[in-house]
């Protein structure tokens, strides 16, 4: 569901065309299961196939940590304003020390899950939990 809305394509082709890949598959069980060219590594051969390219979006780490920094930056900015103002005359530097001291982790922690949210929510994971089975019992492997 999610390729033939990434892609605008009927699930019903994208299933064909990824049954025709099991059956034109090498000789390794793992390129006959269907799940492989939906999820796994045969993701890639399915596209192609379909004359699709990958879209993938990857979040550098400057684009994730910069957001969280600059907000907690302007949360903090305006807590210590709000301090400034309403702070007794001759005690300003203590309160904003104290107000700095109070309101950095939970900014932090604000900023943290509202860029994690919107993270989520809009860019797409690229990983799959793996499961391999070895004696009838299922492991979970991550990647």
């Amino acid at each position: 569901m999610q390729i033939s809305k990434k892609y605008n394509l009927a699930e019903t082709f994208i299933a064909k065309t990824a049954l025709e890949c099991c059956e034109n598959g090498n000789d390794n069980i793992k390129h006959k299961h269907i799940g492989y060219y939906l999820i796994d590594e045969g993701l890639k051969e399915l596209l192609d196939r379909l004359g699709k390219s990958e879209k993938t979006t990857k979040l550098s780490l400057t684009s994730y940590v910069l957001p969280i920094f600059s907000l907690s930056l302007l949360i903090s900015i305006l807590y210590l304003k709000f301090a400034y103002n309403n702070s007794p005359i001759g005690f300003e530097n203590l309160f904003l020390i104290i107000t700095l001291l109070i309101t950095i982790p939970i900014a932090l922690n604000l900023s943290i899950n509202i860029v994690n949210r919107y993270v989520l929510n809009n860019i797409e994971t690229s990983f799959y939990q793996k499961s391999i089975f070895l004696k009838g019992y299922q492991r979970i492997v991550k990647q």
